[in-house]
């Protein structure tokens, strides 16, 4: 049977894009969500900003979950008017605060931890961008005024040895823990688990999945300010931000919230229902098929729903 299909929707515009736009035939309509990375960095190279731009240039429509996306998408070709904000969401009835779960602590070896003090938990992985060594850089801080919190260390990557000797430079290996990859399935329940969340990224597209997925967790969330994260997290109210790269400010951050049951509370209270307003999968989806429709409908899309 011929592959004809009225819609071609490709994720990332790097070698996926190239092959969507070799493919899709005249009188199919193309939707593109380009990537920050894609945009951010591929644009450095000739060769791959000449075919972003072509692909950019030819969709009849293209999702981000960025304002300042839209405006990279017009600095390669691409029209402002085409362009629509769609959050890629999160299951907000999977990820949401659980009691406490001792059987799984146990399991991942920080039951121990979690009865003597708060955990502080990091998930981004160990890449430059997520700049986890910020994360560490702080612990000493934060130990100086919370002496028995607990830093579990989600996530897999490059940097991982110069941050494991980076932990042993810091003295701090008997209150962290790399923790490899928790499981999808229990995730949830290991963030209801947590007492703050963490993300040190210097560039994020959106709000990250693993913050979104925090703060539906209601765990009270500590996050550097990049990018639209600000959009996200109103400071004081439903978390706090820091400047990048700024590790005292962090640990500051850290050791209010620790202290301050109440606020804590309010910030997850707050962070989960900014998601659920704002960045619910189903909700997001749901825009995503009136889109859907609307490009197959007409050709190009050029007016606001």
């Amino acid at each position: 049977m011929a592959w004809n299909p009225a819609v071609v929707h490709v994720h990332s515009v790097g070698l996926l894009g190239l092959l969507a736009l070799l493919s899709v035939g005249a009188k199919m309509r193309l939707v593109a969500t380009p990537w920050g990375s894609d945009v951010l960095f591929g644009k450095k190279n000739p060769f791959k900003r000449f075919f972003i731009s072509r692909i950019l240039v030819r969709a009849n429509l293209v999702t981000t979950d960025a304002e300042y996306m839209i405006k990279e998408v017009e600095s390669l070709g691409g029209v402002s008017e085409k362009c629509r904000i769609i959050n890629f969401g999160i299951d907000t009835s999977k990820f949401r605060k659980y009691p406490t779960n001792t059987s799984l602590l146990k399991k991942l070896n920080l039951l121990e931890q979690k009865q003597r003090g708060p955990l502080v938990v990091s998930t981004r992985n160990f890449e430059p961008v997520y700049d986890i060594e910020t994360f560490l850089r702080a612990v000493p801080i934060v130990l100086k005024e919370v002496p028995n919190a607990f830093f579990p260390i989600v996530g897999k990557g490059t940097d991982r040895s110069k941050l494991e000797e980076l932990v042993g430079q810091l003295g701090i290996e008997h209150c962290t823990k790399f923790m490899g990859y928790v499981e999808n399935t229990e995730l949830p329940e290991f963030l209801s688990n947590m007492d703050a969340y963490v993300s040190t990224s210097l560039s994020d597209a959106g709000l990250a999945a693993s913050t979104s997925e925090a703060m539906a967790c209601e765990v009270p969330c500590i996050i550097s300010d990049a990018a639209e994260n600000g959009a996200w997290i109103k400071h004081g109210v439903s978390g706090y931000l820091f400047p990048k790269k700024d590790y005292g400010t962090l640990a500051k951050y850290v050791v209010e919230t620790l202290k301050n049951k109440a606020l804590a509370t309010d910030f997850g209270r707050h962070g989960r229902q900014a998601i659920v307003d704002r960045n619910d999968y189903v909700g997001e989806m749901m825009k995503m098929e009136k889109i859907y429709q609307l490009v197959s409908d007409s050709f190009e899309v050029h007016a606001q729903p």
